[in-house]
């Protein structure tokens, strides 16, 4: 009987040992292969996919040892803004010879003064409300942001090219328990990393989230932040018009791969999430910061003739200027850390 207790004594104090010097260590080695196209993204158990850890691409962005995009103007601000989203925030555009890479986070920190902001990029490309709300639970959380800026919806309604990789949320107490305090041990990635190997990849033909769940996701977002004390902006998404302007070099514009027939089917489709992103805002009173306007001015050149989802490098300009004016003139209750 000793022995036997001498023995599990043993094992249970290896791996607790084990499972400390792993969470220090603080990487997973579950994250691997890559998404699509994008040589910088790398699959991840519990977020689906993320932005890899210290990736340059050549001279034109890197990431930090966190994933996130580093902005170009470095700043050591004491109120923190970390802009979450997809490849809107993250910061690409197609001008015929794609990709390019201009953000707005890194033109909102060029409108701030870096003595008092700091502008965090944690956008990653293809993310939709579901990934958000993960995102936050596992990494955005731990930064203590003052403020966090929203801008999704484009992919929530897009066909599902991986459903292993939707990172629904557990509804049992006991799995959200595993997920959000025990996200970092070896025990709980391992699991997920062989739920995930045992099911094949498979794309979808339904959306990554229906409209109810987009609600839900946003509602949750806006909860746990708002209990970590953290504002929460909305920005609205609004996609190129149809024919506005016209696409001048001979490509198709390729909606077949957004589940619909045509641009007019998709601006319909996309107007739905849209609208719940203000109908979010009205009903759990957040600040909502409008730049449709904005960039459907053709004047204002927001989009170009050759992307239909991204603004191009006036857009990203154009909506770093209406947020940092609402930055400026509502700021934080210094002692809440939220609104007055």
């Amino acid at each position: 009987m000793k022995n036997f207790i001498l023995v599990v004594s043993s094992i249970a104090i290896t791996y607790i040992v084990f499972e400390s010097v792993f969470v220090l260590v603080g990487s997973s080695p579950y994250q691997h292969g890559r998404v699509a196209e994008f040589q910088w993204i790398g699959q991840n158990p519990l977020r689906g996919w993320v932005n890899r850890s210290n990736f340059k691409h050549g001279d034109t962005f890197s990431t930090d040892a966190r994933g996130l995009r580093n902005v170009e103007l470095a700043s050591n601000g004491s109120e923190t803004i970390v802009c979450m989203g997809d490849s809107g925030t993250f910061g690409t555009w197609d001008d015929g010879t794609w990709p390019r890479f201009p953000d707005y986070p890194g033109e909102l920190q060029k409108r701030l003064n870096p003595e008092q902001f700091k502008v965090v990029n944690a956008g990653v490309i293809g993310y939709t409300s579901s990934h958000l709300l993960r995102q936050y639970m596992l990494q955005i959380r731990k930064m203590h942001p003052s403020r966090i800026v929203i801008r999704v919806g484009f992919n929530d309604h897009s066909p599902a090219w991986d459903v292993r990789l939707a990172v629904r949320e557990p509804t049992e107490f006991w799995k959200q328990l595993l997920l959000y305090k025990m996200s970092s041990t070896f025990t709980v990635q391992t699991a997920v990393t062989l739920r995930l190997a045992f099911k094949a990849p498979r794309a979808g033909l339904e959306p990554w989230n229906d409209i109810d769940q987009f609600r839900f996701h946003l509602e949750a977002l806006i909860t746990n932040a708002r209990k970590d004390g953290v504002q929460v902006i909305l920005l609205d998404y609004p996609i190129r018009p149809a024919g506005f302007p016209k696409r001048d070099d001979g490509k198709p514009f390729p909606e077949k791969i957004w589940g619909v027939k045509n641009h007019e089917e998709l601006i319909r489709l996309h107007s739905q999430y849209n609208r719940e992103i203000k109908l979010t805002s009205e009903r759990m009173r957040v600040p909502l910061v409008q730049t449709g306007h904005l960039l459907e001015d053709i004047g204002r050149a927001g989009f170009t003739s050759t992307d239909i989802v991204h603004p191009g490098p006036e857009g990203y300009r154009l909506i770093a200027e209406e947020l940092s004016a609402f930055i400026k003139a509502n700021p934080l209750n210094v002692q809440s850390g939220s609104r007055p």
